[in-house]
């Protein structure tokens, strides 16, 4: 830390970028917060993200500023098309095309995206959810989807629940259920 005096900023920063791309949760800086000692270096990141960064108004632009760039359109992109199969699939309810187009994006790193676009929309489209639910078990059991991914959005959602019950208001009494449907 001595060599390098703005470590705490570049941390945060690093942080806040993760949480303005989805990759983390909001809930994270609060959640790591209460493992940390007061003291420590950990909680000066988590606070300087949080203060500095997450909570500052247009905090998104400042990041992106920051960061040296604006958010990368290929992200967009992914998800633009992660949407689309699932509206996709959702309307043909074939699998088997479904687990074709996610092959075909080529990005394992992105499939827990999936899991949670296709969780999100098994809240807003209630007549889909058994078909939802139906394809990220086949696409587990094919092994393009792993149980990590699946577990990493089923927690975010849980841990974003409040967030997301500004879009869907019944989100927290749908979640509970889709969880209980996976098991």
């Amino acid at each position: 830390m001595e060599d390098i005096p703005d470590t705490v900023d570049v941390l945060a920063l690093f942080i806040a970028r993760a949480v303005v791309d989805e990759i983390l949760p909001p809930a994270f800086l609060t959640k790591e917060r209460k493992d940390l000692s007061e003291d420590s270096k950990g909680i000066q990141v988590i606070k300087r993200a949080e203060k500095g960064y997450v909570s500052a108004p247009l905090h998104a632009e400042i990041i992106l500023r920051k960061w040296g760039g604006s958010k990368s359109t290929i992200v967009d992109d992914i998800k633009a098309n992660i949407n689309d199969l699932l509206i996709e699939y959702i309307t043909s309810g074939d699998k088997k095309e479904a687990c074709s187009c996610v092959k075909n994006l080529k990005v394992p790193f992105f499939h827990h995206d999936i899991v949670n676009r296709a969780l999100i929309l098994a809240m807003e489209r209630r007549p889909a959810e058994g078909l939802i639910l139906d394809l990220i078990k086949v696409a587990y059991e094919e092994g393009i989807i792993n149980v990590s991914q699946i577990s990493k959005e089923f927690n975010r959602l849980i841990d974003t629940i409040d967030d997301l019950c500004h879009h869907i208001p019944s989100a927290r009494s749908l979640l509970q259920p889709l969880i209980f449907d996976w098991n």
